[in-house]
């Protein structure tokens, strides 16, 4: 997992596909979004964190439970807003991490940082960091914010049939968007194409292995 590391961080350093591979799992009319933080933006931090288990490259989410909210029920990274105390977009993705799924936040290797999404309906500017552990972390979720932690190989979003147009009904809006697919979970919008973006760039690297 070190030499995965390494090589990741050596990758980012030569730039980030952003938008071309955002696009591809961008819910209807989001367009490019911004090139920097709009001024009623609210910021954020997630954490994606990538290691081995049963000899494939993992990654955990959460699906959160539901509530009264933009974001009720859907699968995410752990993280959230940044608070007075984060001294940087780091800061905030381990904290929160740490909150909602129990990662020490100074057990994570930290590789670097992906595209910022910007997310309309909400208002944040969330930044995605991309950070590594040697082997599968125990997860101890917040009940409050995590209503399961999903273990996801990142294999399986390159199978036939994990990447569908996908219909949803918000209130009594109905829409279709591009969405992954994955054991009875829906994964779509800034999560999603967070993704996107992290698959097109280990794809980008001959050495790097999904």
């Amino acid at each position: 997992m070190d030499r995965f590391a390494h090589r990741l961080e050596e990758r980012l350093k030569k730039g980030l596909p952003g938008w071309s591979a955002h696009r591809k799992l961008a819910p209807p009319n989001r367009g490019s979004g911004p090139d920097s933080p709009p001024a009623d933006t609210r910021f954020a931090s997630v954490l994606i964190l990538l290691y081995p288990h049963r000899r494939q490259l993992h990654t955990g989410l959460i699906l959160r439970p539901q509530y009264p909210g933009v974001h009720s029920g859907q699968v995410a990274f752990p993280g959230g807003k940044r608070e007075a105390e984060d001294i940087d977009d780091i800061a905030t993705a381990l904290r929160e991490a740490e909150e909602e799924v129990g990662i020490p936040r100074d057990l994570p290797r930290i590789v670097g940082s992906l595209s910022p999404v910007y997310i309309p309906p909400s208002r944040y500017w969330v930044s995605p960091v991309l950070a590594t552990l040697s082997e599968r972390p125990v997860f101890v979720p917040d009940n409050h914010e995590v209503e399961r932690v999903l273990e996801m190989p990142l294999s399986a979003l390159k199978l036939e049939n994990s990447l569908l147009e996908t219909e949803f009904l918000e209130g009594e809006k109905r829409f279709s968007s591009p969405a992954y697919h994955w054991n009875n979970h829906r994964i779509w919008g800034a999560t999603a194409m967070m993704i996107s973006e992290l698959i097109e760039l280990i794809e980008l690297d001959s050495d790097l292995e999904l």
